[in-house]
């Protein structure tokens, strides 16, 4: 059995595949041992890729996207979600909510943790046909700081992680999800599996090990009774509500959240176009030129 090291930028619930792929021996059906470490800060995770402490980071593309051509060469070959995992909270019921009203707002978007989330959020506005400057936003503050703040007063509307948001709608009265963007948000490959380019092909067979464990944890995460997840979520997320943890799982298949493992030209695209009007990227990266797809298309994982 060999130890694979994966360096996350996070503990969440869209990277459920890879924790099922543990719990039920999946990974151990490949040969490989899964070590997961979340660093602090997390952008650790590109020198355990660095320094051969990691076999793979698991995180935003963005970051491959940012590097390419820019001083580290990372090869994304995986994907853990397909969708943002996000929800934007407010202080009126969803039924009340709408975009064409969000001008001069204020809202409040964590950039503790990357810039992700701010940047979504931009190109949520722009497909709806606002700017980034029709709104106030506050960010570059960890969630949990904002997460108070909003709690305490500040500003109209937070975006934050759909299970943070469930627990903040179910404990306070005065707020609500009005937007589940893993719902309403279209297709993007939020959450991805990348390695070092420069040891790409060295590290070819325990990715695909990897692959395969994954892919066969992402069927039986669609198909499996959600009375079966549910012991391995709370193992997981010991301390979170058990039935908002379930109610989110089966709400995320229902979205098709984790539908491949394959990184799709057409979510990846769109990405790039708002790293793009963010200002993250001068211009789109080519997705021929970043992404490998050699190890999750069809045929090149073990079913």
């Amino acid at each position: 059995m060999q130890t694979y090291r994966v360096s996350a930028t996070g503990h969440s619930l869209n990277y459920l595949p890879e924790y099922i792929g543990s719990a039920l021996g999946y990974f151990a059906d490949e040969g490989i041992l899964i070590e997961s470490t979340v660093p602090s800060p997390w952008d650790r995770v590109l020198d355990d890729l660095e320094s051969g402490t990691a076999h793979a980071a698991l995180g935003g593309i963005w970051v491959p996207s940012m590097y390419r051509g820019h001083g580290r060469e990372l090869a994304p070959f995986a994907q853990a979600s397909a969708r943002a995992p996000l929800a934007l909270i407010g202080r009126e019921q969803a039924t009340d909510f709408s975009w064409e009203r969000v001008a001069g707002r204020h809202f409040l978007a964590p950039g503790g943790n990357g810039a992700s989330v701010a940047l979504y959020l931009e190109m949520v506005l722009e497909e709806k046909g606002l700017d980034r400057w029709d709104i106030r936003m506050t960010q570059n503050l960890s969630g949990s700081m904002l997460i108070d703040l909003f709690v305490g007063g500040m500003g109209d509307y937070l975006i934050v992680d759909e299970l943070s948001a469930r627990h903040l709608q179910a404990t306070h009265a005065d707020l609500w999800v009005v937007e589940s963007f893993g719902r309403d948000g279209g297709r993007i490959p939020w959450s991805i599996y990348y390695g070092a380019e420069s040891r790409r092909e060295e590290l070819q067979p325990l990715h695909r090990a990897f692959a395969s464990g994954l892919e066969r944890s992402r069927v039986w995460l669609n198909q499996a009774p959600i009375e079966e997840i549910r012991r391995i979520v709370g193992l997981e997320f010991a301390g979170r509500d058990p039935e908002i943890l379930v109610g989110l799982v089966d709400d995320f298949r229902q979205w098709n959240m984790w539908d491949s493992i394959t990184i799709d030209r057409p979510g990846f695209d769109r990405w790039q176009a708002g790293l793009v009007t963010g200002g993250l990227l001068p211009k789109a990266v080519d997705y021929g030129t970043l992404v490998d797809r050699s190890l999750t298309e069809e045929g090149a994982v073990r079913p």
